[in-house]
């Protein structure tokens, strides 16, 4: 590995890593199990959950090194990573001239099933087809 070649987020994510006990994996991961089982109770009662997929709208590029990879990005999606089940970001308009997007989430399983809400929403609307205004900051 050539460290020296490595981002600051991704080496604070290593440092982070290294530094993290036994304990603290440990309860992390039965953290992850409860999620599971609390989205199997709740993916008996509906399909599918839809969430938005940042609490941000888009920073500018210019920006983005300050935020990328922070909490603040993936606030929203971090926990459905660990849900072992589908998710799909669908395009549903512009705040601040960014895209916004929401988070199609589904059950172990359930890909076609997340893929045709996506589809049916974008046969409805047709946000997926515009574009960001460019703009230079």
């Amino acid at each position: 590995a050539h460290p020296e070649f490595f981002g600051e987020e991704l080496t604070r994510r290593l440092v982070q890593g290294r530094e993290t006990t036994g304990t603290a994996y440990s309860r992390s991961l039965e953290w992850a199990q409860r999620w599971r089982s609390t989205l199997a109770q709740t993916f008996q009662r509906v399909d599918v959950v839809v969430t938005p997929t940042v609490p941000i709208s888009a920073p500018m590029i210019r920006v983005m090194p300050r935020v990328a990879g922070k909490p603040s990005l993936t606030e929203f999606t971090r926990p459905w990573c660990l849900a072992r089940g589908p998710s799909l970001n669908v395009p549903i308009g512009f705040a601040r001239h960014s895209p916004v997007g929401m988070l199609v989430n589904g059950p172990p399983g359930a890909e076609d099933l997340v893929l045709s809400v996506g589809e049916a929403f974008q046969g409805a609307t047709d946000w997926h087809g515009h574009r960001p205004v460019a703009t230079v900051a």
